[in-house]
């Protein structure tokens, strides 16, 4: 993951879109991520010590099979957040936790639960 994670960190923006159907992002080197809200399973903000220079805070939707990491720096990253921050047992000490670290660090915010 943690290649995967690099190729997406660009000092260029990102974009971000959302609606109905899930989260798709389009990163500056042309290629793409999307994952569809029944798809996650759990939400992380992943942070890096590379700011303030690029960004260093991403939001990490992942599911078993796909995952989606948007840039906080991406257009329509808030739009993503106040999405899945209004999923039921969000945790926003951890997001407040992440938003002040400048570690290599990953915070769980969201877990799907159990059936």
């Amino acid at each position: 993951m943690l290649q995967w994670f690099r190729q997406k960190v660009s000092p260029q923006k990102a974009r971000a879109f959302c609606d109905d159907d899930g989260v798709k992002v389009e990163y500056p080197d042309n290629s793409t991520a999307s994952i569809r809200w029944e798809e996650i399973m759990k939400i992380s903000v992943i942070t890096t010590d590379q700011g303030p220079f690029i960004d260093d805070v991403f939001l990490a939707l992942l599911g078993e099979r796909k995952r989606c990491l948007v840039p906080s720096e991406a257009n329509g990253y808030n739009e993503v957040f106040d999405r899945v921050s209004k999923l039921e047992g969000f945790d926003f000490e951890r997001y407040i936790q992440a938003m002040a670290s400048a570690e290599n660090d990953e915070f769980t915010c969201w877990e799907q639960k159990n059936a």
